[in-house]
């Protein structure tokens, strides 16, 4: 993987959340993200774009702004994506889009490791949901 502009790792839950705050242009609940990803942490890879799989319907709504902001940015300087259990995309479905638009086999990534994320998997109602609300048009319950 060549030089990039991101750090190697994202080492705990505060980090994780801060990153997904960072790269959202809409309102987050940092304090949920990081209950989600409590005891996790996250390191940079260069993932085929083949093993991924995209976020969920909650979570993968097209966006012509945030498609055509991406799309004018250079491959290089593309924020890395956001990868969960299976390579899903928990983070970053408009950037996955924008790199197969350009033809690209690979992306960077954020794989997460650790953590008891798969018990939030097990709950009825999902924090990572809740406190992503730009991906399902309204605000959500739980919201700063």
């Amino acid at each position: 993987m060549s030089e990039t502009p991101w750090p190697s790792q994202l080492p705990n839950e505060a980090a994780i959340a801060a990153y997904v705050e960072a790269q959202s242009s809409d309102e987050v609940d940092v304090r949920l993200i990081e209950e989600f990803f409590f005891d996790a942490h996250a390191s940079l890879k260069e993932v085929p774009i083949a093993d991924i799989i995209a976020g969920d319907a909650d979570h993968n709504v097209a966006d012509e702004s945030k498609a055509s902001t991406y799309a004018e940015l250079p491959a290089s300087t593309r924020p890395p994506i956001l990868l969960g259990f299976e390579n899903e995309v928990m983070d970053g479905n408009h950037r996955l889009r924008d790199a197969i638009s350009r033809g690209e086999t690979h992306i960077l990534a954020y794989v997460l490791a650790d953590g008891r994320i798969t018990a939030s998997f097990a709950m009825e109602e999902d924090p990572f949901s809740r406190a992503l609300s730009h991906n399902a048009g309204h605000p959500q319950p739980g919201h700063r």
